[in-house]
Formats: C-alpha cells, structure tokens, sequence
C-alpha cells in the first residue's frame, strides 16, 4: 500500500527573491514531483533516490544542493501462528521457538507491545518473537494453550498487530528417575520404562544409550555368548528392554550392567539442539541360576 508523501516546501535565504527551483541532476522517486517550491506526491516505488536541487533567484544567482529520499514499503505483519492452527512448542524451548509473526516494510525504529491477551509466564516480547524459556504445563504429560495479539508501530506511526496462539505440550521425560531389569541367565528379562510423550504423534523417539558400568568388570566378549545382543526401543510412551537369554554353559555367573538412557524428541529446545529427557538409570541384573 502506498502513502502520500506529506509536502515539504523548499526555502532559501538570501539574494533576490523570488526564487525558481529545478531538478538539475538524478531524479525525485517515482511518484513525487517539484511543483514551484513544493515537493508532493505519492511514491510508487521502493528505493533511495539522490538528486539535486538548484534555486535561482531573480538576478539570476544560482546555488545547488545534493540530497536524497528513502522510500520505504507501508509497515505489514503477516502471521505465523493463527489461532486455526497454532505454534506446537515442547515445555522449556528457549529463545528459539517463539517467533509468531514477520514484519515487512516500515520505517525504523519500531515499537511492540502487548494489546491482547497474556503472554507465556516469564517471557517476553522480542519484535515479534517471544524471549525466554516455554513454561510447563500444569500437569505432567498435559499442555496448555497461549493467545495473544502484539501491536507494531513504525517511526511514521504506521500501526500493524498480529495475533498469536501457541500450544504447549509436556517436555518429554521418564515417569520415574531409576529402573530394573531382573530375571535368570536362562531365561533373560524384559522390562517396560514409561515416559511422558513430548511431540504429539511422536511414536518412535531416539534412544540414546550409555553403559556406566558392567559386572564382570569389563565384560569382554568371552564373558558373553557369540553375537549376544540387547535390544532397547521406545514407542508410543513405553520404552522396552530386553535382554536375551544366556545359557547355562561356560557363562555360569551373574551378569549386571548399568545403563543410562535418555529419550531425544524431534521437536527443537535450543539452538541445534533437540529436546531431551534427563537420563533414567536401569540395572539389569542376569542371576545365575543353574
């Protein structure tokens, strides 16, 4: 959209009015032109636009001016988070996760405050981002929603405001902080580690597995049967460990290990980094039992 360019009257000083006014070199922008003493119009085109101005006065003096006009686009927000289909966010993304609008156009600097709504508890606003860590929802495993309309005003005084909604679902997380895994050496074990869904929809999240320490200490391949494998696996809210069965042959002697296991969503916390579960601990323990 197009804004008239409010008239600006040239003024000189001096000599003999009255005074004639020229473009003597480059060009107006598009859209304005000098009428007499007068500068008016409507810039139809984005730039920066250098000239110059020369008076002459009636006895034929002359003096010129090197100037120049930036026109800038009308202030515009387009929204990025509409109430028909909000911004999901995991509890505790910071700083990078906010963003609800884009601003186009405008005339530096810009304010922004809040005219509607309530912002997410402890954060703020950043132009048209929120700044801070995305609060927790009440209840483990719950979400919360977040509504809001920012208002942008330009040097011009142009207004433009936008609105926002946010949904904040639970940070992925372990129901509990530590676990077992118990059975025999010939018949193994299997145990189910629940945690609380991050992404809604996510059925697969990594697991990222540490051995923080095993009994015999170190276990080597000799202390396990040929091709001897666990498996550990998360989906749908329940992470799975299994580990097979060994056998009463030359391994006759309890088997333990310490694992630590952290659950990784697909969903962003911080910057290049992904949303994680702090690590739950899990001894397994393969007692001897022949």
């Amino acid at each position: 959209m197009l804004i008239p360019y409010t008239p600006v009257a040239l003024v000189a000083a001096g000599g003999a009015p009255p005074y004639s006014w020229t473009i003597s070199s480059g060009f107006l922008p598009a859209g304005l032109t000098l009428s007499q003493s007068s500068v008016n119009g409507t810039p139809s085109k984005i730039g920066t636009w250098a000239f110059t101005v020369r008076v002459i006065d009636s006895a034929g003096a002359t003096i010129a001016a090197k100037k120049s006009i930036a026109v800038s686009g009308r202030l515009a927000v387009s929204q990025r988070c509409p109430s028909s289909k909000p911004c999901q966010v995991e509890a505790g993304c910071v700083n990078v996760c906010g963003k609800f609008g884009t601003i186009v156009g405008g005339v530096a600097p810009l304010k922004y405050s809040l005219a509607a709504g309530t912002l997410p508890t402890n954060m703020a606003l950043n132009g048209l981002s929120l700044s801070g860590a995305f609060p927790a929802p009440a209840t483990r495993g719950g979400n919360m929603s977040w509504n809001f309309t920012a208002t942008v005003i330009d040097s011009l005084g142009v207004t433009s405001t936008v609105s926002a909604s946010f949904f904040v679902f639970s940070h992925i997380a372990f129901s509990g902080s530590s676990y077992t895994c118990d059975g025999p050496i010939n018949g193994g074990c299997s145990s189910s580690l629940p945690y609380t869904l991050g992404t809604p929809g996510l059925a697969t999240p990594t697991v990222k597995v540490t051995v923080l320490s095993t009994t015999p200490s170190p276990m080597t391949a000799t202390d396990l049967p040929p091709g001897y494998a666990y498996s550990i696996t998360a989906r749908s809210g329940t992470v799975t460990v299994s580990f097979p069965v060994i056998g009463c042959s030359i391994y006759q002697f309890d088997h333990i290990w310490v694992l630590s296991l952290v659950l990784v969503d697909q969903s962003q916390c911080s910057a290049s980094a992904k949303c994680a579960s702090t690590p739950a601990k899990v001894t397994v323990t393969l007692t001897n039992t022949c």
